[in-house]
Parts: C-alpha cells; structure tokens; sequence
C-alpha cells in the first residue's frame, strides 16, 4: 500500500449482545518479538482506521474484549501476527538518458534509454510517452506496461511533428509512480528531410569580375 493510512476490515466473533467494549490494534516491526499497542477503535465497528506512522512491513493483531475484560490477550513475544502490512509510499526512482537519433537507414527512429528502481518493482512497470514541444500539449502513450530493460527503440510515425518530448514512467506494486523527462529546453528533433539542390539559372545583374561574363549555353 502507499499511505500509513488505510481502513482494516474486521470481525469479532461471540461479540455479546452488546458487541465488544474495546477493540485493539496490536503492531509488530520486528517479525513479532516486540508488540506495541497502536490503538483502539473508537466505534468499534468495522473498517479500523488504521495509521501505522510510515514506511516498513508491520504485522497487525487486533485484541477485542468485553466489558467484563474477557476475550483476546494481548499478544505475546515472539507470538505471529494475525496479518502482515507492508506500508510503501516512495515513488520509483527513473533517470532519463539523452535520447538517439536515428541518422541514414535509421533515420525516424528514437532509442530511448532509462534507468528505474525500486524495491517492489513489476515485471512490466514502464510506461513510455510524448508530448509536442507546444505549450498546453499533453502526453500520449508510446508504449505502456513496459518491461524494465532500459531501453525502447521507437520508430516515430511520419505525421508526428518533428520537435516533441518523451517521459518515462514507472510504477510500483503499490501504485508509487515516478517518471522523468525531456527538458522544454533540449525538444528531441526528428528531421526527414531530404534535401535535393537544382540550379534556377545564372543572376544576370551579378558580375564576378571585371573578365568576361558566363552566359547559359542552353
């Protein structure tokens, strides 16, 4: 999960006519061998409101009691939570690599090339995007749930505009997103131009010299 905040769901078994008088959140960080107890749940009612601080995985016991103190015991060193949480809420780091341009047989193709980490990454977790190199432009989708090779050889469709951008993004089994991109100062530029020369003619205003002039033979 990525927040410390979520709802637990529960149920209380032989709760009493009145339900039970206290229900108790129990958390372990050190596989069970030290217990603190984290809370209560005020209505008594599932879902628990749980908050567990920050990062890790915790293992979770929930302790209910009647008004008379029978029910659960709290649980004991180096007793097994009833659950195991793990509790991740920093987003994958992705570092983008200056794109290549395709030159010669190559050319109108892009090799796009990154590098993402993360402790809980998935097998396909990239995405890859581009946006125009216009104000107000939004992304689109190149190539989504990518593996994390590092690299993607894009051969860009030939109606696309030649100055645009490109992102990299990754996600997490949490949903911890990360991602980076082109700066708006270095747009990646395809250019397909092939450019062919032919000659108009000579500029007859235009003497070279004070020798003879060249004329057109035909």
């Amino acid at each position: 999960m990525g927040s410390p905040r979520f709802k637990l769901q529960y149920a209380v078994d032989d709760a009493g006519p009145d339900g039970p008088a206290i229900v108790e959140l129990w958390q372990t960080a050190d596989g069970g061998r030290t217990w603190i107890r984290r809370g209560e749940d005020p209505d008594k009612t599932s879902p628990f409101e749980v908050d567990l601080g920050g990062e890790g995985t915790f293992g979770l016991t929930l302790v209910a009691r009647s008004a008379s103190g029978l029910g659960d015991r709290p649980p004991a060193p180096g007793e097994a939570p009833q659950t195991w949480v793990e509790v991740d809420s920093t987003p994958p780091s992705v570092q983008l690599y200056p794109p290549k341009i395709g030159t010669g047989v190559h050319a109108g193709k892009v090799a796009i090339s990154w590098r993402a980490s993360d402790l809980h990454l998935p097998p396909r977790s990239v995405s890859l995007l581009w946006r125009a190199d216009q104000a107000g432009s939004s992304w689109q989708p190149i190539a989504q749930t990518q593996e994390n090779s590092g690299q993607f050889v894009w051969t860009v469709p030939a109606d696309f505009p030649p100055r645009f951008h490109v992102r990299v993004e990754a996600v997490d089994t949490t949903g911890n997103r990360g991602g980076a991109e082109s700066t708006d100062a270095s747009p990646i530029i395809v250019d397909r131009s092939r450019p062919r020369s032919r000659i108009i003619g000579l500029d007859p205003n235009a003497r070279a010299s004070d020798g003879p002039n060249a004329r057109p033979l035909r």
